[in-house]
């Protein structure tokens, strides 16, 4: 956004991808849950924030935290904030880091960004660095990803302080794109080597231009709606499933499963536990054994497959209301995220 643009009303401020490209940047939506073991790999936490822990061994938590009325993110109207918990850690080879992949790699290309963000912990701490990653995406021959170094050993207190940082974004003149929709630029805080923190952090905001725009947290429901753009859980526990399957042929039985609209097609949909699912036949409780979607028939809303079962379902086209247990819970992920 140029630079003038920051002197028009709020009302424009407020709006649009260059003005705010972090969703869910108050923390306020979790379909996932709201406290994680954050497990070797990408570990996704509150709505649309990413874990990435390249290993090592302790303890790696990530919760939900809730402002209290004193503390000074709640002068942004900000309620949530994620805590983080690194205990005991060791043989660490590369940064752990944490942040959110913004869909596009143009954001901001070759010109200024601006982000910030609350962090605070419970003792005079270092976050060892905060970059940003102009990804190309996937298939196709893309361009190798361009890493930029936005700030080195980040000093933290025990008193929330909202930090920001400015950088010039290198160009993608030139560069080439994959062919699967899924560039995007990665703004990532890394933790240090072996390092034990607690870190409480909540207020996102990334904007273009050379200043940070105020923070605003938006409604539940806006949020709530971008981020089901990107990931959408279907629970299910105890509760009849709107849709029906069919019986197929002997071993199977054929179900649609439908969501909202997504921003592309999902690139995985898979359920708690199959078990947890069934139908009712002859007076008795069927569950099923496995699951098989066909992805080459979903549609932007809507993926068809079969499901696998251990007894003949009837003849084919019989209608079966479907559930899922009351217990463990029985949700469907439909995930679309970078």
């Amino acid at each position: 956004m140029p630079a003038i643009a920051q002197t028009f009303p709020l009302f424009f401020l407020n709006r649009g991808r260059q003005r705010q490209g972090f969703v869910n940047g108050g923390f306020d939506i979790w379909q996932r849950g709201v406290l994680f073991t954050l497990s070797a790999g990408a570990v996704y936490t509150a709505d649309r924030f990413r874990y990435a822990n390249n290993g090592g061994a302790g303890t790696k938590e990530a919760s939900i935290y809730n402002i209290l009325p004193t503390e000074a993110p709640a002068e942004d109207n900000i309620a949530n904030a994620i805590e983080i918990s690194r205990v005991s850690i060791t043989g660490e080879s590369s940064e752990d880091t944490f942040g959110q992949r913004v869909p596009g790699v143009d954001f901001g290309a070759g010109k200024a960004i601006s982000i910030g963000m609350w962090m605070w912990s419970d003792a005079d701490e270092v976050i060892a660095s905060l970059k940003a990653t102009q990804n190309f995406g996937t298939g196709g021959t893309p361009s190798a990803s361009v890493t930029t170094t936005i700030a080195s050993s980040i000093q933290i207190t025990a008193t929330p302080t909202f930090y920001t940082f400015t950088l010039t974004l290198p160009s993608i003149v030139g560069k080439t794109l994959g062919t699967n929709y899924d560039d995007f630029l990665d703004i990532a805080i890394g933790f240090g080597l072996n390092d034990d923190i607690l870190l409480y952090t909540t207020g996102w905001q990334l904007n273009t231009g050379t200043s940070v725009l105020p923070f605003q947290r938006k409604s539940r429901g806006d949020e709530l709606a971008n981020c089901l753009l990107f990931f959408e859980r279907l629970n299910t526990e105890g509760n009849l499933m709107p849709w029906p399957v069919m019986a197929w042929d002997t071993t199977h039985v054929w179900g649609n499963i439908q969501f909202s609209q997504k921003f592309r097609p999902p690139h995985t949909i898979s359920t708690s536990a199959i078990s947890n699912f069934g139908y009712w036949k002859d007076g008795y409780a069927r569950s099923f054994d496995s699951v098989v979607w066909d992805y080459a028939d979903a549609r932007i809303t809507t993926i068809q497959g079969k499901f696998v079962v251990s007894y003949d379902p009837g003849t084919r086209g019989t209608p079966y209301v479907w559930n899922s247990a009351d217990a463990p819970e029985g949700y469907i992920d439909i995930d679309c995220e970078l």
